[in-house]
């Protein structure tokens, strides 16, 4: 099948030698360039769509890296109090 809905409605709606449209063939070749149509009006709605879906799932994945990263950080200083009270006791049982 060709690319788009316009290239085959311009194979299937080319006559020569000038024959006369009958009614079907005039309503197919416009049913054909209404949906071409509909289908490049439609391409920028789902480009949006998209690109909505994108920033969104960044979004999310973003939150969760920062969850983790404070969650981590959080861990480190919790290691990082816990030593300062090790060298304190430390310091504190060779006097």
């Amino acid at each position: 099948m060709t690319d788009t809905l316009r290239e085959f409605s311009k194979g299937v709606m080319s006559k020569s030698d000038g024959e006369m449209w009958d009614h079907n063939t005039l309503q197919t070749g416009a049913i054909l360039r209404i949906a071409d149509a509909v289908e490049k009006m439609a391409k920028p709605h789902r480009e949006a769509i998209d690109r909505a879906a994108r920033y969104e799932r960044w979004y999310t994945d973003s939150r969760a890296t920062n969850y983790r990263l404070r969650h981590s950080l959080a861990a480190q200083k919790g290691q990082c109090t816990k030593l300062r009270k090790e060298i304190a006791r430390l310091k504190e049982a060779t006097k």
